[in-house]
């Protein structure tokens, strides 16, 4: 069992360095890749808090997208 819970561990910790490296990239649109990787994180036995982190950043880009297509006068610096 401590085998499995190591490959679990693994799996995470991969899991993890894919999320920050698609976090810290330079593309804008990564919305997709997000939503896959909260997909898959969610099948991943372990607790993990930045999986509820992963998914409170895609609802905020979808915000983001959404306001900008209903206010395209307000494109803020902070917005880009």
């Amino acid at each position: 069992e401590a085998n499995s819970d190591g490959g679990a561990v693994a799996v995470h910790r991969e899991w993890l360095g894919r999320m920050r490296a698609v976090l810290g990239g330079e593309d804008e649109d990564v919305t997709g890749t997000l939503l896959e990787l909260a997909t898959e994180g969610s099948r991943i036995p372990v607790e993990m808090d930045c999986l509820r982190l992963l998914q409170i950043e895609i609802d905020a880009r979808n915000w983001t997208a959404k306001a900008k297509k209903l206010v395209p006068s307000l494109r803020l610096a902070a917005w880009e």
